[in-house]
């Protein structure tokens, strides 16, 4: 049996043993969720020309001044330019250009965007537009700059980033259609158990339980980077469960989680039917609670490696094997990295096992000055209502049976 942390350590050397490298081309509007698998960088300005952040009266502010020192009031309108407007000839003499948010600012010589509510408006007796300002403008004013947003050769995007919905503003502006995307995993899940039976049995027969934990993980793992294959129930049976992983393997499954059947029982098989295939178990039960039976290990099947979570049934030690094991070598497979906790204070003393790391159903309350966490009644492995009020895991280190109210303790979110 092993430390936590060195569960954890074992799973992060694993995958940068055999690091998920394989990659695939996706569509920008496919991409949300995806990690990178390169550099992205601007091939492109953003702005990609001088254009007004205002609707108003682009004017040149030198001019300006000198015609203020000559006592000359009301400006001369030349021209509108709206947003879309190209090829627009303009003369550089004393005058303003009325200009929409988003025109391209039509000469260098304009050098300023007066607001329209910061003028006054009227018409001469030919009918031509003037302008009279309220206030003195100053040079850039109102003018989104070529670049300033993004520059020619500025990177972007880094490799092993998560692209997110607002990135798609980015790379969209940048005219970007196709990302290069980390292949998504995928992902089998195996139940074991003769009493198993699918979760939308109306009727149970006495011994029989409703598969929770299966369409659980499914959910859980569900996501832009993996495929997730529910492979179903099989009986307490080695070669089914040898007959059913080559299936799965054969269905170029990267990872296999498979529950139950990993303790100590008559028909805990799962560890010597790996080591009869030539698996490496890289661990086998963790000083945990609850879920310490948990399996890993790895198995070379057709020149690929292919890696299996053995967890315990009970449906709250197969959340915390997720949780805490699955999720974390997922994350240093695709990120390099993993899921911080946060710290919270305990609200009351609450008892654990000793020497064990104990991942408790909990309630963590953010609205206090000081964050606090209460760990919930009902821990025991098969109680799942719990699991309704909670909105996260309090976990406890090994030390200790007790663990008092106000201590600092690490908190995951569901």
């Amino acid at each position: 049996m092993i430390m936590y942390d060195e569960s954890i350590a074992t799973l992060k050397e694993i995958s940068v043993k055999y690091p998920h490298t394989q990659t695939e081309t996706v569509q920008l509007n496919q991409s949300v969720g995806r990690i990178l698998a390169e550099d992205i960088v601007a091939a492109e300005n953003n702005p990609p020309f001088d254009n007004s952040a205002m609707d108003g009266f682009a004017v040149n502010v030198a001019a300006l001044e000198s015609e203020n020192d000559q006592k000359v009031d009301w400006i001369p309108v030349q021209t509108l330019i709206s947003a879309g407007d190209s090829n627009i000839s303009v003369n550089k003499v004393f005058s303003a250009i009325q200009i929409m948010t988003g025109a391209p600012i039509p000469d260098a010589y304009f050098d300023s965007v007066v607001r329209v509510e910061d003028v006054e408006l009227r018409k001469d007796v030919s009918g031509n537009e003037l302008i009279r300002l309220k206030a003195k403008p100053k040079i850039g004013d109102n003018i989104r700059r070529i670049g300033e947003d993004t520059k020619i050769g500025e990177i972007l995007f880094t490799k092993g980033m998560r692209i997110s919905n607002e990135h798609l503003l980015s790379l969209a502006t940048q005219g970007i259609s196709l990302l290069k995307v980390k292949k998504a995993i995928s992902v089998g899940i195996l139940s074991t158990g003769k009493e198993i039976v699918p979760h939308d049995t109306k009727e149970l027969r006495p011994g029989q339980i409703r598969n929770s934990t299966g369409v659980y993980l499914e959910a859980a793992i569900s996501g832009p980077s993996f495929k997730v294959r529910n492979c179903g129930i099989i009986q307490d049976d080695p070669g089914l469960y040898v007959q059913e992983l080559k299936k799965i393997f054969d269905d170029d499954c990267d990872i296999l989680i498979s529950t139950g059947a990993v303790s100590m029982g008559v028909h805990d098989f799962v560890r010597p039917v790996l080591e009869s295939l030539g698996a490496e178990i890289h661990f086998h039960k963790c000083a945990i609670r609850p879920g310490k039976p948990v399996l890993f290990a790895s198995i070379n099947y057709r020149g690929k490696i292919r890696f299996i979570f053995g967890v315990p049934g009970n449906p709250v030690s197969t959340a915390v094997g997720l949780k805490f094991f699955v999720k974390p070598f997922l994350d240093f497979l695709l990120l390099g990295s993993t899921e911080k906790p946060i710290r919270a204070s305990l609200s009351s003393d609450t008892k654990k096992p000793e020497g064990l790391k104990c991942f408790f159903k909990a309630k963590v309350d953010f609205q206090q000055a000081e964050t606090r966490v209460e760990a919930l009644q009902g821990q025991a492995s098969f109680m799942v209502s719990p699991l309704i009020r909670s909105n996260a895991w309090v976990v406890f280190p090994e030390a200790g049976s007790i663990v008092k109210k106000g201590t600092q303790v690490e908190v995951y979110t569901l």
